[in-house]
């Protein structure tokens, strides 16, 4: 608790003095506590790796030393000399200060111990513990250490990365330990953004996981793999953890931001090709880039080859920064291509996101701030969040497409099978006028049948039918089993007052199976007069048709067990049935025939058959 209370006091009053202090070149203010400074700094860099502090002093190299400025950049393969002057500096008041430099790869600082020049060694890249002060850049330093009593030089030499170059900074041992431990207030709140961003990009990623999961569809693993590689690239350049990374795992930390930029271009090039199915739609763009991606795995090997030896591994920067051109130059071409040749809208996604991030990778690149680039990608996952909730709804299209298809073929298929039952039945009674030599009645069957097979052919080949169409079919079948059966039925058909049957559609022959099952297992043995009547009523979604007939019912015919054994004379029953489910899209519909028997004076008076059928309209 009392080095809590302890940290909390040295945190106000570092702040109380930060608030107070002067960090500007030339400030002559002696370093106090919570204090800080620049130093005046001159560079020289060479090729030459030969050269020491001696051969500097001795030919008048210094002369050529020139002053550090901002948008100056370290190249790697050159080594740099630091000329640090103290002598407008008035410091050392304190007991112990700390020179820093910004995240260098590898520094050597000279001082003066008594006659003879000292070294001292840090950076990223030097064998330290990681906790070491000199690994972070912070040296210690104190008046007695400066050469001919003003000058400190430094050797410095980068690398891996292409960093800019800072003024060392003098401080206090508590201004150092603080800039350690605490972060300013201006510094969180400009990690805000960042982290915001990465959290929802985390949301996505568990949502497209998701998405994955349900629908199985490879292009959702694609675009979570290109998510998941594209956040992690941007998490390592956040602050604290990128610098808290650099400093501890310097090398794993620069393998790992080097691959993972063209891990981020392979996995978004294998989205985009299984988003745009450009297999099957774009094979020209479908072979290129598959060219690409073999490519960019050649440079991941070179990458890994350069990287692997300090020496070579400038190469790698030039490599990197060639990539970048290369596939900036690629998606520009690839945008004018798909736009040229785009077959549906999900090219307009593609145009859209990829531009997006691309102009935000440039604008990063070119200004070196790392926002522009989350700001691009933000629009971009945007976009394609769009595009895949487009793609999932083009699928639940085509497959509905393919299900109504489907369904089309299933309800042909019942027909077929229904029309040679009936025409069985129809020749069969062709075939009885004949054996008993009545040719007129004959002739007259075959004429009436011959109307009726020609419409039921013409049916056939429709979906739907006008419902007075159906009525007039009907109408000539109970004619033709009459006929048959040598009697009346007494037929009737009478639809609402307002039913407009010529605006209604119905499936083909959906109730003749109905009239059917009523004539002959109903009213054919039946001794006194006969009845059948349909009656056609409409609410606001439904087709409703009442089968009622007079006959014996169903306990004397044995018509229950007709209707729900299909191998019996039912089948064509049951084969309705199942047309009508299938008309159904929405289950709670499908218990949509009801078979109802009249009872009079506790004897059957006939059977009611209603059916509730889609109202589908012209």
């Amino acid at each position: 608790m009392k080095k809590r209370k302890n940290k909390i006091v040295v945190f106000l009053l570092f702040f109380l003095a930060s608030s107070i202090s002067v960090i500007a070149e030339g400030d002559n203010s002696p370093i106090q506590p919570f204090k800080s400074q620049y130093i005046p700094t001159y560079f020289y860099k060479t090729l030459d790796t030969a050269l020491h502090t001696e051969i500097i002093s001795d030919t008048g190299i210094s002369r050529d030393f020139q002053p550090i400025q901002s948008g100056i950049d370290f190249e790697n393969g050159y080594t740099y000399w630091y000329l640090l002057d103290f002598d407008s500096t008035a410091i050392f008041s304190v007991e112990k200060c700390f020179l820093g430099f910004y995240l260098v790869d590898q520094l050597t600082l000279f001082f003066q111990n008594k006659d003879s020049i000292h070294q001292m060694t840090g950076g990223l890249l030097a064998e330290l513990p990681a906790e070491n002060n000199q690994k972070r850049g912070l040296f210690p330093i104190n008046a007695d250490l400066l050469i001919k009593g003003r000058y400190l030089l430094a050797k410095i030499n980068h690398y891996y990365w292409k960093r800019p170059m800072y003024q060392p900074i003098l401080m206090s041992e508590a201004f150092a330990e603080i800039q350690q431990t605490y972060l300013p207030l201006n510094y969180l709140k400009a990690y805000i953004p960042g982290y915001l961003f990465l959290g929802g990009m985390l949301l996505m990623i568990f949502f497209t996981l998701g998405l994955f999961l349900i629908n199985r569809d490879f292009t959702f693993l694609y675009y979570l793999l290109f998510m998941s590689f594209l956040s992690l690239y941007l998490f390592v350049r956040l602050q604290p953890w990128g610098s808290w990374l650099e400093i501890n795992y310097p090398l794993p930390f620069i393998f790992f931001n080097e691959l993972i930029q063209v891990l981020v271009n392979i996995s978004y090039l294998v989205f985009i090709s299984f988003f745009l199915q450009t297999d099957k739609d774009y094979p020209l763009y479908h072979q290129s880039i598959k060219m690409i991606i073999a490519l960019l795995g050649v440079i991941m090997v070179f990458q890994l080859i350069f990287l692997l030896n300090a020496n070579t591994a400038w190469i790698e920067q030039y490599l990197v920064q060639s990539e970048r051109i290369f596939m900036i130059i690629y998606s520009i071409a690839s945008y004018f291509y798909l736009w040229k040749v785009r077959k549906d809208k999900k090219v307009l996604f593609v145009i859209a996101g990829s531009s997006s991030f691309l102009l935000g990778g440039i604008l990063a690149m070119l200004l070196g701030n790392i926002r522009y680039m989350m700001i691009g990608a933000l629009v971009e996952i945007f976009v394609f969040s769009l595009a895949m909730g487009y793609r999932i709804k083009v699928v639940q299209n085509v497959e509905e497409k393919l299900e109504a298809e489907m369904d089309k073929i299933r309800l042909k298929a019942l027909r077929a099978q229904m029309n040679p039952h009936f025409i069985f039945n129809s020749l069969n009674s062709v075939r009885a006028y004949i054996i008993s030599n009545e040719q007129e009645k004959a002739s007259a069957y075959l004429k009436k049948f011959a109307r009726l097979i020609r419409l039921i052919l013409q049916y056939s080949e429709r979906d739907t039918i006008n419902l007075s169409e159906e009525v007039e079919a009907l109408k000539l079948y109970v004619e033709l089993e009459e006929m048959r059966f040598q009697t009346s039925f007494g037929f009737s058909i009478i639809p609402d007052e307002d039913l407009p049957i010529q605006k209604l559609r119905i499936p083909p022959m959906i109730l003749q199976p109905f009239v059917e099952n009523a004539i002959v297992h109903g009213l054919s043995s039946l001794a006194t007069e006969k009845k059948l009547s349909i009656t056609l009523s409409a609410t606001d979604y439904f087709l409703l048709a009442e089968i009622t007939d007079n006959g014996v019912g169903r306990e004397i015919a044995g018509y229950k067990k007709k209707i729900y054994a299909p191998q019996h004379q039912s089948m064509a029953t049951e084969l309705t049935k199942k047309r009508i489910a299938l008309l159904f899209k929405n289950k709670q519909y499908l218990k949509n025939i009801e078979v109802i028997d009249l009872v009079e004076n506790n004897k059957p008076k006939g059977t009611t058959v209603k059916l509730q059928l889609p109202l589908m309209r012209e």
